[in-house]
């Protein structure tokens, strides 16, 4: 149960931050369809390291780790 709250938390952590960042404009899909795989990979980076830094203070806060 506990990984399951922490996995809800950084999902929603990526879905938002995209959402949030195409609603700026920057997607990394063009006007003509095309993927920049540039954009691409600077956001799954961004996310996973965002995702990184906030495992552990979830996995702390549900209690699994102490």
């Amino acid at each position: 149960m506990k990984k399951i709250i922490r996995y809800s938390i950084l999902f929603a952590f990526g879905f938002f931050g995209a959402w949030a960042l195409k609603q700026a404009g920057i997607s990394p899909k063009g006007e003509d369809g095309e993927m920049n795989w540039l954009v691409a990979v600077a956001m799954m980076v961004t996310f996973y390291v965002g995702a990184v830094l906030l495992s552990k203070p979830l996995m702390r806060l549900t209690g699994e780790i102490k």
